[in-house]
């Protein structure tokens, strides 16, 4: 199978919205749990309110289980139904939760699925380890089943490497402003945060 421009550009559009609905998504569950106020950006959730351990996991566990569930969901597209859209639903899904926990490993910020790791008396890398590995099997699956080569590979890994540097360089750039209250959304509720809307 060919592809063109469209396809990469369509991909980088893919990751970028993937990276806002995974926030939003911790953001929906926070407050569905009983949190008085989220705070939005491109690459962090910020939240006020009094959760319990356990649903403080359940918030940091609903990013990623969306991101990988829109990721297997284009893998199923890919091998059955042999639709180019599902591999850029896989590859961003497994690049997205490879990069996160790459920055776990290198910055010490456990992300998402390293924290609840950690909470549960793991090492940090055991959690990412077991949402990466599945997720690049249906990529490299995905990707023999619509026969992309290593062309395809290598300008899909440039296109996401360029994306996800332009959102970590804009996050707290846009409306908000920069530090825990930055990023694409101000405040739904600035006041309790502590932001100036």
């Amino acid at each position: 199978m060919r592809v063109g421009i469209g396809f990469f550009a369509t991909m980088a559009v893919i990751a970028a919205v993937t990276m806002l609905l995974h926030e939003l998504v911790h953001a929906g569950v926070a407050l569905a749990l009983g949190a008085d106020a989220v705070g939005v950006g491109l690459t962090r959730m910020r939240y006020v309110g009094d959760l319990s351990p356990i649903q403080q996991q359940i918030v940091s566990l609903a990013g990623p289980a969306f991101t990988l569930g829109l990721g297997f969901y284009g893998a199923y597209l890919a091998i059955v139904k042999r639709a180019a859209l599902g591999y850029e639903l896989i590859f961003v899904a497994a690049f997205q939760r490879t990069v996160a926990m790459g920055m776990s490993h290198f910055t010490g910020v456990h992300n998402d699925e390293a924290r609840v790791s950690l909470f549960f008396g793991f090492d940090w890398w055991v959690l990412p380890a077991i949402a990466v590995i599945p997720a690049w099997i249906l990529f490299f699956w995905s990707s023999a089943r619509l026969r992309f080569g290593p062309l395809t590979f290598f300008l899909s890994y440039v296109t996401l490497s360029l994306t996800y540097t332009a959102i970590v360089a804009l996050d707290g750039q846009l409306p908000g402003g920069g530090g825990a209250c930055g990023g694409v959304l101000v405040p739904f509720w600035p006041e309790a945060l502590g932001c100036s809307s």
